[in-house]
């Protein structure tokens, strides 16, 4: 698995300075090799297996990510970043085709903002924390806490979920304002404040 983090900060300082606190710790165990990219105010970075499948798309005005192998339904060839871009990049990512494979994505425009998504299942996790100014992503939220505009409050919410259900209950986690993106849906931001859930996808009854 790839152990992401990413911010979207209009304030370039904080940005830099927070990317340059949490990038050494991503690698959790030996041999894994680390990344880092930026475009226009997101700045993402992560640790991976040199082995890892991981398809980019990056150029000076927008950049597209995946961590894993996404297949297009009845697919043999798992897709590219440009092929991922070209669905997501549209006005209503939401209404694009949804993908098999074990993977995590997203694709970035300082335009269009950021969409995010996972495997059907949501096996791959994909944590998010949003204000007014900052939006927060990744596998984990251990390292959210190191952006000066997020503060670590305890969620009673989460907790009940946990303890009736053995997980995470409809996204809610331990931390206030921290969710867990649901399975079958996709993480649309066009600015920070206005970072939503869209389903994309449902299990057929």
């Amino acid at each position: 698995m790839v152990n992401f983090i990413g911010v979207i900060d209009r304030d370039c300082d904080r940005r830099t300075q927070f990317l340059n606190t949490v990038q050494p710790q991503l690698p959790l165990i030996e041999g894994l090799t680390t990344h880092s990219h930026g475009c226009g105010d997101l700045a993402m970075a992560w640790a991976a297996s040199p082995n890892a499948p991981i398809h980019i798309e990056h150029n000076p005005g927008a950049i597209t990510v995946i961590w894993g192998d996404a297949y297009p339904t009845h697919g043999r060839h798992p897709l590219t970043a440009l092929q991922l871009s070209a669905h997501w990049q549209q006005p209503s990512p939401q209404t694009t085709p949804a993908f098999d494979g074990y993977y995590a994505a997203f694709s970035y425009t300082p335009e269009t903002g950021l969409v995010m998504g996972a495997d059907l299942l949501g096996l791959f996790p994909v944590y998010y924390f949003s204000c007014e100014q900052v939006l927060l992503v990744g596998s984990s939220p251990d390292l959210f806490q190191y952006h000066p505009c997020f503060q670590t409050q305890f969620n009673p919410a989460g907790l009940i979920g946990i303890l009736l259900t053995n997980g995470l209950f409809n996204g809610q986690t331990l931390w206030q304002q921290v969710r867990r993106l649901q399975p079958g849906h996709l993480l649309c931001a066009a600015t920070p404040d206005s970072a939503s859930e869209r389903l994309h996808y449902h299990l057929p009854e």
